[in-house]
């Protein structure tokens, strides 16, 4: 499985390269597209360590004291 994680990153790179390399006439779309998918993996990250931080702790977590006004 790890092997294969890293096979695949290594194709996703070299494919993306390649890609770059070709459109070089257009960089302004590709420089726009770069953009728009690094907003979007920052978001995927920042949404990520946001639920394991509130998966640390329980207390971010249970609404029903947010509703119901009881705290610990």
């Amino acid at each position: 499985m790890a092997l294969s994680l890293a096979v695949t990153e290594a194709a996703t790179f070299t494919l993306g390269c390649a890609f770059i390399h070709t459109q070089r006439r257009h960089a302004e779309r590709i420089t726009d597209l770069l953009l728009v998918m690094l907003f979007a993996g920052s978001m995927v990250l920042a949404l990520d360590w946001g639920l394991e931080g509130a998966a640390a702790t329980p207390s971010a977590v249970d609404l029903s004291a947010a509703f119901t006004g009881i705290g610990e």
